[in-house]
């Protein structure tokens, strides 16, 4: 799919995707979830969209989420951290 930029992470809430839009006559881009619902504004370039493409999955995966091990809240910076400071440690290779 030339031109399209999913969220295809497993078990992403919000499928994201940059997409072309004409509108009087004009061509502009922006980024929609899902297909159809339009995040934020519409750009004359492709490189702005895709810009606010990121910050949008950035702002989006920084947030509160339970640490696996103990339960505790934590600021995630995304489902590949989830685990608090203290267990993390704890899962190290020669922890005590």
């Amino acid at each position: 799919m030339r031109g399209r930029h999913k969220d295809a992470r497993p078990g992403a809430a919000r499928r994201l995707d940059v997409k072309q839009v004409a509108l009087r006559g004009q061509v502009f881009w922006g980024v929609f979830e899902d297909q159809s619902r339009q995040i934020g504004r519409l750009r004359e370039d492709r490189r702005s969209a895709l810009d606010d493409l990121e910050r949008e999955r950035e702002v989006h995966a920084t947030r509160a989420r339970p640490c696996l091990c103990c339960g505790v809240t934590i600021q995630s910076e995304g489902p590949h951290h989830r685990m608090c400071p203290s267990c993390r440690q704890l899962s190290q290779p020669g922890a005590v």
